[in-house]
């Protein structure tokens, strides 16, 4: 083989951590090691956490200023605004100006999106559950697609597992999701069904408002 293919192999295993296996014939059977396990050229794997390769959403950019929630002190996460015009009801929407809004995830407090100017959006503004200020135990997990978790919940004790996260990924994958729109955070629901399989399977209940719960009419 001459040199300079044989530069950027070199290259390109030490780049790429690439384990390679010479075969008869002076071949080479190269595979690509993920999270420790050698796979072979076109296999595909997929381990039981989240990458954003996976998501529907594109990936957003941090803040460049941390803006606190007025009521919990909580730092809230990113949200455009075609999220929060989207998910007000009529009402609220009549109180909606151009900001840079955040999502509340704090489960104790009402306010789903506040801005820096001072307005606030609360659970009863928002025209769906918000499953963060919700209890455990059917909360809906992915808003386009209608998994909760009573239904995975149901799925496991049918058949003993749920594949709610594989469903998700073939949405996903033929551009069916609108998480932008439709959910809450504004962002891929993916990594939530993940963890309310999770959270479901081990029977851990985490603390949710309950009285963000009484405040609407879910």
């Amino acid at each position: 083989m001459p040199v300079q293919p044989l530069k950027a192999m070199a290259a390109l295993v030490i780049a790429h951590q690439v384990s390679g296996t010479v075969l008869a014939g002076g071949g080479l059977a190269i595979g690509v090691l993920i999270g420790g396990t050698t796979l072979g050229r076109g296999v595909s794997t997929r381990v039981d956490n989240v990458k954003m390769s996976d998501c529907c959403c594109a990936t957003k950019s941090t803040p460049s200023v941390a803006i606190r929630c007025p009521e919990s002190g909580a730092q809230g996460s990113t949200v455009s605004e075609a999220t929060v015009k989207a998910l007000l009801t009529e009402a609220a929407l009549t109180r909606f100006v151009p900001a840079e809004y955040r999502f509340c995830p704090d489960p104790n407090c009402l306010v789903v999106y506040f801005a820096a100017h001072g307005v606030v959006f609360r659970v009863a503004d928002v025209r769906v559950p918000v499953w963060q200020k919700l209890p455990f135990g059917t909360r809906p997990v992915c808003y386009c697609l209608g998994e909760t978790e009573g239904t995975i919940r149901a799925e496991i004790e049918t058949t003993g597992r749920s594949l709610a996260a594989d469903r998700i990924r073939a949405h996903i994958a033929a551009g069916r999701c609108a998480c932008e729109l439709r959910n809450p955070r504004g962002a891929c629901c993916l990594g939530d069904v993940v963890a309310a399989i999770k959270r479901v399977s081990g029977g851990h209940e985490d603390r949710a408002g309950a009285a963000a719960a009484q405040a609407h009419d879910w």
